[in-house]
């Protein structure tokens, strides 16, 4: 019969694995009013949010195209799309720095926001009907807001807070009026007004506005094109395409200015040069005029032409050296200063395409930097790659500069000693006229430079106003797509959070419970066979009435009965014991109804209450504790089991022998020879024996008296018993210490999944009546 039952247990089991939607289904269902309160509560702030607090959004788009333009001053742009990836990266990250959003924001005073203000919702506007003017920069603004309520086109009232106090002022427009915490204010209206609306308007910090656009701002560069586009989500769809439109023509502005410094650079190198050359040329020319007139050499040039007429070619060499020779020292000078923030004027050299190369290359790295700069600290790693390649290009420049340097010294002594074989031939000129000579040679070069200075600041200055920009817008910004939460998803949500709320308090239950609640919690555990379920009884009472009508417990006690014939087919066995594993899991109760149920099939049964710590079967039948039971059986050899057996009133067939007065010794009386004496007295003369014992999780007992137990039924109790303790009875009946086990799962709700839950309301047909029925249904869901 074991077998038999561990075949119907591995059944269930096996069926009831995996997820139980007939179990959890009747705990959902319920929770039914916490479900109800859910559904209030969510759809009610759901009708809130979208009639008062949902904003509308809008994604607006401009699409610009990257060029790879040259920069004035003849340096090569660094390009927005160039071969490196880098670079790419570096330009998307500037149009999202903050730097550029605050320069926009302060220029256009966008950090001024306009409301038209309802009964329960203000709606943000953008072109206003008024304008108001403040007396300080955008970036000095404080941040208030104030709400205005035009009379006419003439006055309007001011409302503003001032602690918990709101004020209330009526002021003309193009007045001037001031805040407690704000600035100077005049309002003009723009067009005509209607009297009546109210118009909020909120001065923020430029910080925060810049923010605030900044992360509704996002740039995105498809691959394998030469096109980037960006997005700005707004409220005000007009507004979104404003703010990206003239973003658009920030960057440009700064991409210009920025292009524009290298000119401006080279220019300001110029002009210094040329200052100083000036200087030169007028102090020569004084000394000339006064030699010349000290010593009447007013002819001078015609008396030496013919002399000097051979020099002429080697002298306009010789000045061309000395010219390039000063600029690459004043070059030098710059480079070598440590200041690698300085532009190197590649135009002066310009014919040299060595060194216009390198310095193009390390303007190009600079105005890099200073761009990245806008979207990295200093000590990012592509600012810090930046500084080692300018690091080794200024090396480069240095080193090219030296070698030119170098050559042109070379050079230089070779004209020079041609002019001094040269000069041989004019020893005849008096030394008067010599030095003139050497003077007007002085004065010549300077001229030369003089020129030369002109002609590329010229040049530069061309090329700077000529200059265009990286940037073509291909599709300016226009209004927005709705890219709003639709209604419909907001009451959607609001149904799943309410519809969530019975299963997340399931879920919490189950996490947190450390109680057997179904048959499927102790299948899982251990491998001892569940015999029987009893299920929870709500009426307060102990003894069942099999005579009356059949209810489930009258059943469900029938079934045991018979499944109990099967485990004692041995010849002579009919003692059955009950333990638990603690107190409070219907030991009593069962052990009680069981031998009822045995005497009411004609047997003759003793039940026995060997619980001798704390009786509870004595409670029951009003015994007095000092009369005789156990204990005294097994202290006093004169007394028989006839004497202590007690029949049980109304309950043919079945006596009763309680437990006696407590001992101080209860396993000492046990192991006692008269117990076994009892045992064999009871067996003689009835024809079923049950014995209620005292839990086997705490005490020896009941493991000294399962040695005349024929069958052991093991309770466990639904919402009770520990998990743990399934641990205990699996080792229990692992290693047979106690007879024949079988489990007896107690107090079972048919919301808790049991094994007489799977038949439904099949229970319910045996003498219950459809009032009481539905009776129970509407108690069960109002617990």
């Amino acid at each position: 019969m074991a077998d038999n039952i561990m075949e119907n247990s591995a059944w269930v089991e096996e069926n009831g694995s995996g997820f139980d939607f007939k179990y959890y289904g009747r705990r959902y269902l319920k929770l039914w009013p916490l479900l109800t309160i859910g559904l209030v509560i969510c759809l009610s702030y759901t009708y809130y949010y979208v009639s008062y607090e949902l904003k509308p959004l809008y994604k607006s788009l401009a699409k610009v195209r990257l060029s790879n333009e040259n920069y004035a001053g003849g340096t090569a742009s660094m390009g927005f799309l160039s071969e490196s990836g880098t670079k790419m990266a570096t330009e998307e990250e500037i149009f999202r720095s903050s730097y550029l959003m605050q320069q926009l924001v302060i220029k256009k005073r966008l950090n001024i926001f306009w409301y038209l203000k309802g009964r329960l919702k203000e709606e943000e506007i953008f072109n206003a009907p008024m304008q108001l003017f403040v007396d300080k920069p955008a970036d000095s603004m404080k941040s208030v807001s104030f709400t205005v309520v035009p009379l006419s086109n003439e006055a309007f009232e001011l409302e503003y807070l001032e602690g918990e106090e709101e004020i209330v002022r009526q002021i003309r427009f193009g007045d001037s009026f001031s805040l407690p915490r704000g600035d100077h204010y005049v309002l003009t209206p723009k067009e005509s007004l209607s009297a009546g609306l109210k118009y909020k308007i909120a001065i923020n910090s430029v910080w925060a506005t810049a923010g605030q656009f900044g992360n509704n701002f996002s740039a995105l560069v498809p691959k394998g094109t030469s096109t980037m586009q960006l997005f700005i989500n707004s409220p005000v769809p007009e507004k979104g395409a404003y703010i990206l439109n003239q973003l658009i023509e920030e960057y440009i502005y700064q991409d210009s200015r920025d292009k524009g410094r290298i000119a401006d650079s080279t220019i300001k190198f110029i002009d210094n040069r040329i200052l100083k050359v000036n200087e030169e040329l007028t102090e020569l020319e004084g000394t000339i005029q006064g030699y010349m007139q000290e010593r009447g050499l007013a002819n001078l040039q015609a008396q030496s032409g013919m002399l000097l007429s051979n020099q002429n070619v080697y002298t306009q060499q010789l000045i061309s050296l000395e010219n390039r020779l000063s600029l690459i020292k004043e070059l030098k000078s710059n480079l070598s200063s440590g200041q690698v923030q300085r532009f190197v004027p590649g135009v002066l050299l310009e014919e040299d395409g060595g060194f216009a190369n390198l310095s193009h290359q390390y303007n190009d790295l600079l105005l890099q930097r200073e761009r990245s700069l806008l979207a990295y600290k200093p000590d990012h790693p592509n600012i810090l790659n930046i500084d080692k390649q300018l690091e080794e290009v200024r090396q480069n420049i240095l080193e090219y500069l030296n070698n030119t340097e170098n050559r042109l010294i070379v050079n230089r002594r070779d004209i020079q000693a041609t002019v001094n074989r040269l000069a041989g031939d004019v020893r005849q000129v008096p030394k008067e006229r010599s030095e003139l000579l050497n003077m007007e040679r002085r004065q010549q070069l300077a001229q030369e430079m003089y020129l030369f200075l002109l002609q590329r600041r010229e040049e530069v200055a061309v090329a700077n106003s000529a200059r265009g920009t990286s940037i073509r817008i291909i599709e300016p910004a226009r209004g927005g797509a709705n890219i709003s939460k639709k209604p419909d998803s907001f009451w959607t949500m609001a149904f799943i959070i309410a519809f969530l709320i019975p299963a997340g308090k399931i879920a919490a239950e189950e996490l947190l419970n450390n109680k057997v609640r179904t048959r499927k919690d102790i299948t899982k555990r251990t491998t001892a066979p569940v015999i029987a379920e009893i299920s929870h009884k709500e009426e307060d009472y102990t003894l069942i009435d099999f005579a009356g009508k059949r209810s489930a417990l009258a059943e469900q006690f029938r079934s045991l009965r018979t499944d109990l014939a099967f485990m004692l087919t041995a010849e002579g066995a009919k003692v059955v014991m009950l333990t638990s594993g603690m107190p409070g899991e219907g030991k009593s109760f069962t052990a009680l109804n069981l031998a009822h149920i045995l005497a009411y099939a004609g047997k003759k049964v003793l039940l026995m209450e060997f619980d001798l710590r704390r009786p509870k079967l004595s409670e029951h039948f009003n015994q007095r504790k000092q009369q005789q039971g156990i204990t005294n059986y097994i202290v006093d050899r004169s007394l028989n089991l006839a004497q202590l057996a007690y029949p049980v009133p109304h309950m043919d067939g079945l006596d009763y022998i309680g437990s006696g007065p407590v001992p101080p010794n209860p396993s000492e009386l046990i192991v006692n020879d008269r117990t076994r004496q009892l045992m064999e007295e009871a067996k003689a003369n009835y024809d079923m024996v049950v014995i209620d014992t005292p839990p086997i999780g705490l005490v020896t007992d009941a493991q000294l008296l399962n040695h005349y137990a024929d069958a052991t039924l093991y309770m466990v109790r639904a919402n009770h018993s520990p998990l743990d303790l399934l641990k205990l009875i699996d080792e229990l009946y692992q290693s047979g210490k106690l007879r024949n086990m079988a489990l007896v799962f107690n107090d079972v709700k048919q919301e808790d999944g049991g094994y007489y839950g799977y038949y439904g309301y099949g229970y319910g047909y045996y003498g219950e009546t459809e009032k009481k029925r539905k009776k129970s249904w509407f108690k069960k869901n109002q617990g």
